[in-house]
């Protein structure tokens, strides 16, 4: 696959497990509750800025604990209140502007080490004040606009927070409907891919957030039960999807018509944990379930046949959950407070650590704090001097597509441009065709925040349509003519996109360098796994959960890394089709081996152990000796034993073979 394809896949994909329709739905309401109310009184101007503020609380709230979520969206409303103050009262001289903006930017961008949400609070902030600081207003206004912005972000952020400090269960909830709708919506045969990786990851995110949240005992009891069901029917999924690629003809089919049904049934439950009075479609789903089932029992192999009971008495156990009267502490509770003054001394120790961690000259954030300071301060003087009629659209675009790593970037700025090009003609359509009144612009303001919202982690393309919807009818209710704002916006996108772009080219951030070590240790755990394995070791429960926690960070990172470096431009060590080929090759032997754990091993699988391990440490030290730089060493490959397993590691050394012969012809 070409760069430019990979890169468009990475644009237009759309993960649907993390899309909350909930929230999306929650910050529409507030934004257009905020602007009835200044049509009907003929005040909508002054509201803008509390639109605004709303629609970037809503854009910081973090999935996770519900302590976590408020001490982030506090945190978002007093810095991205205190950016718009500062850009408001430094937009009216051109010097003043520029240099306060360059030292925005420069804290913006080296906001990431004060944690895992600095750096959506400094993007936002510096959005904020791009915002507020791109037209020349008198003092009062620009307090005035704090105010208000202010205002809408400290009230949305009230209004996201109030359920959850109401009921604790609420961050579980969410968590499990992401693992669900994920498992609903992963192609029948996605466990043999390396991206249902995220699976795993996702079940390890809810147990995590059951744990963090503390639901009350009832809940905590409903939590676990739901838990140890979603993993007995997600590893037997797993375990009869590498049985499914074995099969043919009819057996096959069957297997495939259950595990569709499957999808369905976790798709069902992951709706009726939003949206409770779904619960026929869930019923409806465990119907079909069981009648894919009966037509599996009549035309598969007895392995078939016991997989899929595990995968129907586990989601028959979740269905059970699910349509039965939830416990009182699901849905409500006694009101509960997250604990945030106890741990402030804590965090703030924690978070000047980071900070001195980070200031090293070569440290990725501190490059990344220059470079946006340099863009952001180029792009402030091109709206100046090509006299833009929306000055603030340059350097807003540049504050939302930076990013540390050189490949996030590229992905970020793709993005940014189709999905303002599409919002843009949408908008335009809209506005020059239809003609909306207030009412009808009112409506179209809140429907592009709902579908920003519901897309922001799903798809950034799609999420940026909304938000540039948002702004053009935001803008219009106020009086602004559309027929000015649409080539100036695309341009500046443009000009926005191939300034981070050549920032990013120019003095580059390469974070995917360490992929070839990340697969060697993905291959270095797989063996430590493997071999008990295949050997028909009998491991202990924890030394098991062990070992698939050890695999599971291992393949994240690869995971990571490699996403990374696909989209970075310049040298690299490991050709990105390549990592991809033994990443996929490593995955579908992880498969195989948790197949086989399932299933129990059998004399073929013990013979094979000790090939299998060798193969993954000669893996290993051909990945390790690839990251020094030296380029990929060559092997022999003696015969090895007629295993899927092992097959599977010699596609990866197969495709290191590859590898080494294009760099021989270079």
């Amino acid at each position: 696959m070409t760069y430019l394809r990979r890169l468009g896949h990475a644009v237009i994909d759309v993960d649907w497990a993390p899309v909350s329709l909930v929230a999306a739905l929650r910050c529409g309401a507030m934004v257009t509750v905020l602007l009835a109310w200044g049509v009907a009184t003929d005040e909508v101007a002054p509201l803008i800025a509390g639109a605004i503020g709303i629609l970037f609380v809503c854009v910081a709230d973090p999935p996770g604990p519900e302590g976590r979520r408020v001490r982030t969206m506090a945190w978002f409303a007093l810095w991205s209140t205190l950016a718009t103050l500062v850009g408001g009262l430094a937009a009216d001289t051109f010097v003043v502007h520029l240099v306060v903006g360059v030292a925005v930017a420069a804290i913006a961008g080296y906001g990431g080490a004060a944690g895992t949400t600095g750096p959506v609070i400094g993007m936002l902030s510096l959005v904020v004040f791009a915002v507020f600081s791109g037209t020349p207003v008198a003092m009062d206004v620009a307090g005035t606009d704090a105010l208000v912005y202010g205002a809408g972000a400290l009230v949305g952020g009230v209004v996201i927070a109030l359920p959850g400090l109401r009921n604790r269960a609420r961050g579980p909830r969410g968590a499990f409907t992401r693992l669900a709708r994920g498992l609903g919506h992963a192609r029948v045969l996605d466990p043999l891919s390396a991206g249902a990786a995220v699976h795993a990851t996702r079940e390890r995110e809810f147990l995590e957030a059951a744990a963090a949240d503390r639901p009350a005992p009832e809940a905590a009891v409903w939590f676990d039960a739901l838990a140890a069901a979603a993993h007995q029917a997600r590893l037997g999924t797993l375990g009869l999807a590498v049985h499914a690629s074995d099969a043919s003809g009819a057996a096959r089919t069957a297997v495939v018509g259950f595990l569709e049904a499957a999808a369905a049934c976790w798709r069902a439950a992951a709706t009726t944990t939003a949206w409770p009075a779904r619960r026929p479609t869930l019923a409806r789903a465990r119907t079909a379930l069981d009648a894919a089932a009966a037509t599996l029992r009549a035309g598969a192999d007895p392995t078939a046949v016991r997989l899929a009971a595990d995968v129907q008495s586990g989601l028959d156990a979740i269905a059970d959950t699910l349509l039965a009267p939830w416990p009182v502490g699901i849905r409500t509770g006694r009101p509960t407070a997250p604990r945030i003054a106890t741990a402030v001394a804590a965090r703030w120790a924690e978070t000047r650590h980071r900070i001195v961690a980070h200031a090293g000259r070569s440290d990725p954030l501190v490059r990344h704090a220059v470079r946006l300071a340099v863009v952001f301060g180029v792009a402030i003087a091109l709206s100046q001097a090509l006299d833009l009629p929306h000055p603030y659209w340059l350097p807003m675009t540049v504050a939302w597509i930076s990013r540390p790593g050189q490949g996030d970037t590229t992905v970020r700025v793709a993005a940014r441009v189709a999905g303002t090009v599409v919002g843009v003609l949408v908008s335009g359509l809209v506005v020059l065709g239809l003609d909306p009144g207030p009412w009808a612009l009112v409506g179209c303001i809140g429907l592009s925040a709902v579908l920003a919202i519901s897309f922001l982690a799903a798809n950034y393309a799609i999420a940026v349509t909304g938000i540039t919807t948002f702004v053009f009818f935001l803008f219009t209710l106020a009086g602004e003519p559309v027929g000015s704002s649409l080539s100036s916006r695309l341009l500046a996108t443009v000009l926005a996109g191939i300034l981070v772009v050549l920032a990013a080219l120019i003095w580059p951030t390469r974070t995917g360098t360490a992929v070839s070590a990340s697969l060697g240790d993905y291959a270095a755990a797989l063996a430590a796994y493997a071999g008990p394995t295949l050997a028909g070791t009998a491991l202990l429960p924890d030394a098991r959960e062990v070992a698939h926690g050890t695999v599971l960070d291992a393949r994240t990172r690869a995971v990571t890394d490699l996403h990374a470096a696909e989209f970075e431009i310049g040298a690299r060590r490991l050709h990105p089709e390549t990592a991809h080929s033994v990443l996929e090759a490593l995955h579908r032997a992880t498969a195989l081996c948790l197949a086989t754990e399932l299933a129990g091993a059998t004399a073929d699988d013990r013979a094979a152990a000790a090939a299998v391990r060798t193969e993954l440490v000669d893996l290993q030290t051909r990945l390790t000796e690839t990251d020094t730089g030296r380029g990929v060493p060559a092997r022999d490959h003696p015969p090895g034993p007629d295993h899927a397993v092992h097959r599977a590691i010699r596609r990866a050394h197969t495709a290191l073979d590859a590898d080494a012969a294009r760099h021989a012809r270079a």
